[in-house]
């Protein structure tokens, strides 16, 4: 009995948790939505997280 509560627990959180998809919510914002300085944070960033990545690339290219 405590098996199966526990595998229905399991299951439910599981299907809870791949039901949630972070880009949808991205792409639904409108521009008077209270979080958008966030999300224009996060999103400069990224484009300076990968502007280092690529210039850590090309120096460990130079140095072979």
């Amino acid at each position: 009995m405590m098996k199966n509560r526990i595998f229905i627990i399991i299951a439910c959180s599981l299907a809870l948790m791949s039901c949630s998809d972070d880009k949808e919510s991205y792409a639904e914002m409108s521009e008077n939505n209270v979080f958008k300085g966030q999300v224009d944070s996060l999103e400069k960033a990224r484009s300076v997280e990968g502007t280092i990545q690529s210039s850590f690339d090309q120096r460990g290219q130079k140095v072979e």
